[in-house]
């Protein structure tokens, strides 16, 4: 929450309060009184005083409103400029289990099952990528994980007073989950793991694949919180995943 609104907020409490007890005083007054004059003008005065109360209640209510909505508004901006970075980050992990030699439709739901685990497991990461440079697919990670994680920080910097609670806890874990993923030093791992003499063929099992499936799920999670926010329409849905296999560039 904004520090002006905190502060709107205390000087209305104040405000409810003070305005509470000087009615309340006003109205013992009016009834102690015997002079029907000053009885019937601090009766009256009470009046007034609830009447400022329950007027200042409602322009609150009304701020709410309109700053919540104002809130809201720019909280879907920055869900637009982070939606085609989540959405190649999960085509790019979807594309390197995707064996079949042909492209495919599937829901973001389906993309991280079982199958997508026993397929990355196998993958050769060091094979060239369908990228117009031909690096190998452990660049091409390392540089879409980075890459994400920048789109992030630009929707953080610009947007965090905007934000509701629940979305920056869901960005920050993202950001956490891709600072220690070891998907950014993949080359550095098969590097040092081959010149000690360890089996490289299956770079992506063991540790990295559990480290990956938590990825994922936070990932998922974002998706799914994303998608209960914005229109049907700017949904992250279906996605077109690309194959490994051939020439073609997907990005």
């Amino acid at each position: 929450m904004k520090p002006r609104r905190i502060s709107s907020i205390l000087s209305l409490c104040v405000s409810v309060i003070a305005l509470s007890l000087i009615s309340i005083i006003v109205f013992v007054m009016s009834l102690s009184i015997t002079n029907t004059w000053w009885s019937g003008f601090l009766a009256g005065f009470t009046t007034e005083i609830w009447g400022i109360l329950l007027t200042l209640l409602c322009v609150d209510l009304i701020l709410k409103k309109r700053d919540e909505s104002k809130r809201r508004r720019i909280e879907l901006i920055a869900f637009s400029q982070l939606r085609k970075a989540l959405y190649l980050h999960i085509h790019l992990l979807a594309m390197l289990a995707n064996d079949s030699g042909k492209d495919k439709y599937t829901t973001v739901k389906e993309v991280f099952d079982d199958e997508f685990f026993e397929k990355i497991a196998t993958f050769d990461i060091t094979q060239p990528s369908n990228y117009l440079s031909k690096a190998p697919w452990c660049d091409i990670i390392r540089k879409n994980f980075s890459w994400l994680d920048r789109q992030i920080n630009e929707v953080l910097d610009k947007y965090i007073v905007f934000l509701a609670v629940d979305t920056l806890q869901l960005l920050e874990e993202l950001k956490l989950s891709i600072s220690q993923s070891i998907m950014l030093k993949l080359r550095e791992q098969y590097e040092g793991a081959k010149g000690l003499g360890y089996n490289t063929s299956q770079p992506l099992k063991g540790g990295l694949l559990d480290d990956l499936r938590r990825h994922t799920s936070i990932v998922l999670k974002l998706v799914e919180h994303h998608n209960a926010l914005v229109s049907a329409g700017d949904q992250i849905d279906k996605i077109q995943v690309g194959t490994t296999k051939g020439d073609a560039i997907y990005f």
